[in-house]
């Protein structure tokens, strides 16, 4: 069986998202268990995507927006 590069891209990607999702959420206003005094307000706009998109695979009914 031949490797697949692109897949190996894609879970790179995709790993890459989840890092800085969990980074973020040291700076967003929202509920989470460690948070940073001081929060930055742009951050929340990549995060609400990347929330968007977890919570449509998860549960197609029920989405942040």
């Amino acid at each position: 069986m031949d490797r697949r590069y692109d897949i190996d891209r894609i879970r790179v990607i995709v790993f890459d998202m989840l890092i800085m999702y969990h980074i973020g959420m040291f700076f967003v206003p929202w509920d989470w268990e460690i948070k940073n005094n001081q929060l930055i307000e742009w951050v929340k706009w990549p995060m609400i995507f990347i929330h968007r998109k977890r919570s449509l695979e998860a549960d197609p009914e029920n989405v942040l927006f």
